[in-house]
């Protein structure tokens, strides 16, 4: 070979390495690219899934405090019923209460 082919060969080596060293770097920012486009995406998915979930559990507290206001509600209910009960007995538990010891001290 001529010499003046052989520096034609050189040069075309010398070019080639610099297309693969440019076109590796091209990649390895790409994938970088890649990997952070991901990530942001993933970041977007996990804040909506939170969302969601936070308005579900803000949903699921609201409905259990408003069972627990109904519980409240019905125990009061029926306490007060218990009493009205009890307070219609009353009297006639204390008449008796005294007439047996009024009786016992006969």
């Amino acid at each position: 070979m001529s010499r003046e082919a052989i520096a034609r060969v050189r040069e075309a080596e010398a070019r080639a390495a610099d297309i693969w060293a440019q076109a590796t770097a091209k990649a390895q920012q790409m994938r970088t690219d890649n990997e952070k486009a991901c990530a942001e995406k993933h970041d977007v998915r996990v804040k909506e899934m939170s969302a969601a979930l936070r308005a579900g559990l803000d949903s699921m507290q609201e409905k259990a405090d408003a069972l627990v206001r109904q519980s409240r509600e019905e125990a009061q209910t029926d306490a007060e019923a218990l009493k009205a009960a009890a307070d219609v007995h009353m009297k006639e538990a204390v008449r008796v209460i005294v007439w047996e010891m009024f009786d016992s001290c006969q």
